[in-house]
């Protein structure tokens, strides 16, 4: 299927561009979305010709799987918040498959995969919102 075509008919404005910036990947792809609630950079590339990966959010590098239902969150660069996170899930029994952190400053990033099925709804993401540590959880499901 045609990403272009798919993007043109849900309304969306695609413009490609290439770069010969230096980069630390044979490929990469690059992707700004432009919202009236703000804007969302993501990178990616494949390794070894089949595995996807999320290299870049927002501007702070975090090396993550792009692969079944996963948790995207903004979190403070603090001791706890890998634990935290960890001990909510657990609460409601549901199993890390894997977690990755990125940071820039006091800014970070955190990419939660868990395995499926898991019982991850609004109630789990709303206890994880509370942590005083994070600024903003989503479930994304790939």
């Amino acid at each position: 299927m045609n990403a272009r075509t798919v993007a043109t008919s849900r309304g969306l404005e695609v413009v490609e561009s290439r770069s010969n910036r230096t980069r630390n990947y044979t490929s990469l792809m690059s992707v700004k979305l432009r919202t009236s609630s703000g804007e969302l950079w993501a990178e990616g590339t494949v390794f070894r010709g089949a595995f996807p990966r999320l290299v870049t959010l927002d501007g702070i590098g975090v090396e993550a799987g792009l692969d079944g239902t996963m948790i995207v969150m903004r979190n403070n660069d603090r001791p706890g918040v890998i634990g935290h996170v960890g001990t909510v899930l657990g609460k409601h029994g549901i199993n890390v498959a894997s977690f990755a952190l990125g940071r820039d400053g006091d800014r970070a990033i955190g990419l939660v995969t868990v395995d499926e099925p898991a019982p991850l709804d609004g109630k789990v993401l709303e206890e994880i919102r509370r942590l005083d540590t994070i600024r903003e959880a989503r479930i994304v499901r790939v």
